[in-house]
């Protein structure tokens, strides 16, 4: 639900919230940029966190995110319809990264970057717990 109601909200624009991350203004969102960003949200999140939800979406595996991988991490794959809904509302391109995002849109955006560190937790306790057994070894 966590992408879900990012997209609703009416000032999401992913390009928008993608540049605000990317501060290096390179076109990419790095492990580092992600965990400045989580820290700033009070996530307190060990670099392995910012780490591994970007592996998760690094599609050409070069540890940063393009654009089209981060609306792969923000954009819901099981509603196309508001998928499409929020990728489409139109970017201005008088949009500066100085001016923020509406607090909103920020926490929206922070809850769902705490859900996917959960999950990804989740997940390395799970292969850590599995590698200790002998039939998964």
């Amino acid at each position: 639900m966590k992408r879900q109601d990012l997209c609703r909200h009416p000032d999401f624009e992913p390009m928008k919230l993608f540049q605000h991350l990317d501060r290096s203004g390179n076109g990419q969102v790095s492990i580092s940029e992600l965990y400045d960003y989580m820290s700033k949200n009070y996530l307190s999140p060990r670099m392995t966190d910012a780490d591994d939800i970007i592996r998760e979406y690094d599609g050409t595996q070069n540890n940063q995110l393009d654009f089209d991988e981060f609306c792969q991490l923000v954009l819901p794959s099981t509603n196309p319809n508001l998928r499409h809904m929020a990728s489409s509302r139109r970017y201005s391109p008088y949009y500066r990264v100085s001016e923020p995002l509406p607090y909103e849109v920020i926490g929206l955006f922070t809850r769902l970057i705490e859900r996917e560190m959960q999950l990804q937790r989740a997940r390395s306790e799970s292969k850590r717990q599995l590698s200790g057994c002998h039939e998964f070894a």
